[in-house]
């Protein structure tokens, strides 16, 4: 099956996750503007709420006239077209389409001359994080919508500048800086292949012993668990090494295990997908605590203190 893809740039991820966050107890909302490629939506430029919007800690209401002020100069200036909206279900912790949303989408594609709409629903998940879930719409879809995962260009939107300037009128969040939380997948198909139960380990290799394997599987969980990483994967590279790799603040990592892991250090790899190379950080995990992660300075403090300060890290 084809993986649904929705490309966006990080800049306008965060925009929303700013948006959301000016409402922390009521539904706000936006849209989305930009156009359709065969993997599905590239979001070019996204929108909030205009300044007559309705909402309550249930509903969102767009602000229309707003929203055709912004689709006529958008379209007008630029041929962008108004692809899909995105809307906050706050704290309340659903992170999918409600029976309302889907009914309004159903209407939509049954009344309009559209054949599918893209939309976002978002959570407050911390104080400054937001998870921001896509589904595409389309009477084809034997379930009516399917969830698709982020690819995620770097900064901003070439569109965002120009845009802003032209269309003085459009709303900005009042909250200045906000994190996100989403699904990522890569733009273009990549060498890593995804760790299953049949992976090829030489018989050397730490992995092979059930030890082994309980540490991959505590620590894939330890990952996936924290809320600042997002599209945690267990992998096995083409060389046959073992890894996590996840995202972190728009950043994708993988932290790589060597083959004899009860001798050797692990590396945490910064994937730099744009130049097709990787730029690497090497971690020190010294002694009995290269195993034994409960000492204070196992490999999840390190990883955690490292990330902290990411413009001090030193590559080779």
């Amino acid at each position: 099956m084809t993986e649904i893809k929705s490309i966006i740039n990080e800049n306008e991820l965060a925009f929303i996750a700013r948006c959301v966050l000016d409402y922390k107890d009521m539904e706000t909302g936006g849209d989305f503007f930009g156009h359709w490629t065969k993997g599905g939506p590239n979001i070019m430029y996204v929108t909030g709420p205009g300044k007559n919007t309705t909402r309550t800690s249930i509903s969102f209401y767009q602000d229309i006239p707003y929203l055709h002020k912004c689709g006529n100069i958008i379209h007008t200036n630029w041929g962008l077209e108004h692809i899909g909206s995105w809307h906050s279900h706050h704290n309340i912790g659903l992170n999918y389409p409600s029976s309302g949303d889907v009914n309004t989408m159903r209407n939509l594609l049954n009344t309009q001359t559209v054949d599918k709409f893209f939309i976002s629903i978002c959570n407050i998940i911390s104080s400054d994080i937001v998870s921001i879930n896509g589904f595409l719409f389309c009477n084809t879809f034997k379930n009516f919508y399917k969830e698709t995962m982020w690819a995620i260009l770097p900064d901003s939107s070439p569109y965002r500048k120009s845009i802003d300037e032209k269309a003085s009128f459009i709303t900005y969040p009042k909250t200045k800086k906000a994190k996100f939380k989403v699904e990522q997948t890569r733009l273009y198909p990549n060498k890593i292949v995804v760790l299953s139960d049949k992976v090829d380990l030489p018989q050397n290799s730490f992995f092979s012993t059930e030890e082994g394997r309980m540490f991959l599987r505590n620590e894939y969980n330890r990952f996936k668990e924290n809320i600042a990483f997002s599209n945690v994967e267990l992998i096995q590279n083409e060389d046959k090494t073992i890894g996590i790799t996840f995202n972190y603040d728009c950043i994708e990592y993988e932290i790589r295990f060597p083959i004899d892991f009860s001798k050797e250090n692990p590396i945490l790899i910064l994937v730099k997908k744009e130049a097709e190379k990787e730029i690497k950080h090497h971690i020190n995990v010294t002694g009995s605590s290269r195993i034994n992660f409960l000492l204070p300075f196992d490999l999840y403090f390190g990883l955690d203190r490292i990330l902290q300060y990411p413009i001090k890290l030193k590559f080779n």
